[in-house]
Formats: structure tokens, sequence, C-alpha cells
């Protein structure tokens, strides 16, 4: 008997989502391609995947992509937010520039295949509420009924849930589903099959907020989920996201991940001061930097200014400059979102937040986690629980990065960051000790 035959999948009833498109193909900075001609915008097609939409276009590896059906995407993000808005079956228009010369493919997008897990069932199903229809995945342990679930609440990126197998975050979806818990997942507003006004580029942190709210919401009306054992896990930004939903109704436990427990503001602080002294700044270069880099902060989280108004401002012209800044804030976007999606962000009072969650907490953190810093600032979390109404616990990973790879040292960690072998390392290192120690600690509450 074919194995295909044991995989049941759920589709969605009411309303019902389009499947995006599935272009088959890996994208890169235009930095990493060998370019001939005057090209100073696309993203760098790495590799294009047989069978799918850019391999039955014709479209070849190495080419730089410059725009889909008239859209231009000129870096990673603008990709990203062009190509997430395109279901299977439309018509599609590709320029590429390929060996300096412009040309042009015709076509049809495929549809994402449905995924076939071989552990669990899947329902594919949407969660609405006014001017969003935001796709929601529940994967359920075939076998098991009523089974105790992750929410997983996924980092400030604009992208899919719907990972690939060889994804770390994935591999930890899948030992959760091994191990007998669902997983519930949402999309942020416009990715994946989602259908909603304004797309995820364009949305403030409150918006974002609202997504995960009102997901939480449908998850707690499922009868397929032991609605008694709920477990939030928060990864990087997830992690500012998980204790506000603690709040609206208290899960079993909260699990967090690379993230940190002052506010925003501050923390952005630490990116550009102590994080760039792990990646070989001076204290003096960082003070000097911080000249510039600090008066943006303020003004990007605090104050009241336009991204046009910020971006001529005399006072950080050329920290923008020396971080290539300079044009996509002109457009209105900051490290991949809106400026005001940080701003936003900065009203948050982290640290209340957590004073307010009055369940059981697990705190982690990779002792190679260059992007949440310093265990320090994660130790904060499990401090403003205890002294106040919940029961936290803090697990420091060994040897482990913020995507959960296990590293021989951070030094090597920051090699893989930025000699371009990182996206190899995605494949290769992925440490399963962060699974290993969330299911020992949900078991212990469950069973308890």
């Amino acid at each position: 008997m074919s194995m295909l035959l044991l995989f049941v999948i759920t589709l969605v009833t009411g309303q019902e989502l389009e499947r995006r498109a599935m272009f088959g193909v890996a994208v890169g900075p235009l930095s990493e391609a060998n370019i001939e001609g005057d090209v100073d915008r696309g993203v760098y097609i790495q590799g294009v995947r047989p069978g799918f939409t850019f391999e039955k276009m014709g479209i070849q590896e190495g080419s730089i992509l410059l725009s889909i059906n008239g859209q231009e995407t000129y870096d990673l993000n603008s990709f990203r937010s062009v190509t997430s808005a395109i279901r299977g079956g439309a018509d599609l228009e590709v320029a590429v520039n390929e060996n300096g010369e412009v040309r042009r493919y015709k076509g049809k997008a495929m549809a994402r295949p449905f995924e076939e897990h071989p552990q669990a069932d899947l329902h594919y199903e949407v969660v609405s509420y006014p001017g969003n229809n935001l796709r929601s995945i529940l994967y359920t342990p075939k076998g098991k009924e009523n089974a105790p679930v992750v929410f997983y609440l996924q980092g400030y990126t604009c992208q899919s849930v719907e990972y690939p197998d060889f994804v770390p975050m994935k591999k930890l979806i899948n030992e959760w589903i091994t191990a007998g818990y669902a997983v519930y997942m949402v999309e942020k507003p416009g990715m994946g099959d989602s259908d909603c006004e304004t797309g995820c580029m364009d949305i403030t942190f409150h918006q974002e907020l609202e997504a995960f709210s009102q997901a939480y919401s449908t998850l707690l009306q499922d009868a397929r989920i032991d609605k008694d054992n709920i477990f939030l896990f928060g990864h990087s930004l997830g992690g500012i996201v998980a204790p506000i939903l603690a709040q609206q109704v208290s899960p079993k436990g909260v699990i967090v991940y690379g993230t940190v427990g002052k506010n925003w503001c501050d923390y952005m602080k630490d990116v550009v001061t102590e994080q760039q002294m792990m990646f070989g700044s001076t204290k003096e270069q960082v003070v000097e930097a911080s000249k510039q880099s600090f008066p943006f902060i303020e003004d990007l989280m605090v104050s009241d200014l336009s991204n046009t108004e910020m971006v001529n401002s005399g006072r950080y012209t050329e920290y923008l400059s020396r971080e290539g800044l300079k044009a996509e804030l002109e457009r209105g976007y900051y490290l991949g979102r809106h400026y005001k999606f940080w701003r936003s962000l900065a009203d948050i009072d982290i640290p209340n937040a957590w004073k307010q969650v009055t369940t059981n907490v697990n705190v982690m953190h990779g002792e190679y986690d260059i992007q949440a810093i310093n265990a320090k600032y994660a130790r904060m979390i499990a401090d403003l629980v205890n002294d106040h109404q919940g029961k936290a616990i803090f697990e420091l990973v060994p040897d482990t990065d913020h995507a959960f790879l296990k590293f021989e040292s951070m030094e090597q960690n920051i090699r893989a960051l930025t000699n371009g072998t990182y996206s190899q390392a995605l494949r290769e290192k992925y440490n399963p000790e962060v699974a290993q120690r969330s299911i020992v600690w949900m078991n212990s509450l469950v069973r308890g």
C-alpha cells in the first residue's frame, strides 16, 4: 500500500484561501553575484529547483532577478513581498539579467503543494478578522487525540512559516510532533496563503500582535487539542509576543529562546555597541560610531519624524550611508520592516509584560547567540517573572546560536555569518538540544 494513503490533510472550511505560488528558487543578496554590466539592484539567483516554476520557465541559476510582473525585486525583502502575493496559476513575466543582458521569461506560477507529514495530520485553516484572512496550520500527531499543543511564535522577518525540512525550526517542530505534541502556527499578514489588506512589510507591531492574538483565540476554541496544556514558544521577536499573549489567557507554560527582557530601543543600542564589539570593533570605534547611531535609533524609535525627515537629517547621514540603510529608509523601511513597525515596537513595555505573566516560564539562551547578545538579558526575564507572580527557570544551551545551530566557538559562528557559509551551516549544524530541553520541561508540566 502506498504510504501516501496514510496522509490526512484537512482543508479550510468557510473562507477558502488559494495556495500561494512555489517558485523553486534560492536567492541571495546582489553582493554574492559576479555581475557583468551596470546592475545595482536585484537579487542573485543562487539555485533553481527542478520541477518548479522558475525551472519550467527556463530561468537559469546565476542570473540576477530584476522584476516579476513589473514589480521590481530590488533586494531580498522586496522579493519576498512581491512573491508572497502571487498565487498558483497566475501568469508571470520575469525579467532577469543574464551575463549583462536583460531577458524576459513568461509562464505560469505553480501552486505550492500541501505538506505530507509521516507523523502528523495537517489541518490548513483560516483565522479571519477585519481586513485579514490568515493561513493557520495545525499539526496533530497521528493516532493521538486531545494532544498538548505548542503555539510557535516566529521572529521578526516577513517570511512564510511553511519551512523546508532542512530548516532548523522545522526540525524542532518535527521533534515536538515525534514527542506527541500538536504544533500550531499562523502566517503573518500577507505571508503564505494569507489574504490581507496590508502585507507584513507595511504593518505595525500592534497589527502583527493582533494577528497572533486572533490566532490564539482561535486555538483556544479548538476541540482537537488539550486546551489545559497549551504552550507558547516564542523565538527571537516572538519572545516579545509570548508574554503579551499569556496575559490574554494564561497557558500551561511559556518558552522563549533568543530574546531579551529589556525594551526594544535599549536593545537596539546594544546591537550597535556590544554586538559590534563581538564582531571585532574596538570600544573606541563603537563610541565614535554611536555618536550618529544613537541619534538615529532614538529618532526611529521614539520621535514623530517621517522616514524622509530622518533621511534628510544631518545628524546621522554618515551612519546611514556607511551601513547601507539610506536607500531602504527612503522607501520607508528599516531592516526589512516598515519604520513604523519599529516605532510601535518601542511602545511595548517589555519588562512590565513579563511582570504580568503568572504561569510557568522557561527562558533559554544559546551560548553563541550573537543576535540576543548576552545571557544576562535573557536572565532578566526569569528574574522579572519570579519577582512577581510566575514560576520561571533559565537554561543556557551550550554551543548553540540564534537559529539552533551548534558551533565549536563564538568565533566559528561569526566566521560563518561573515564569510558566506552560514546557509550551508543551516543545513548541517542543527543542534537538537533546544528541542530536547523543551520536551523534558513540557512533559514535567503535562504529567505533573
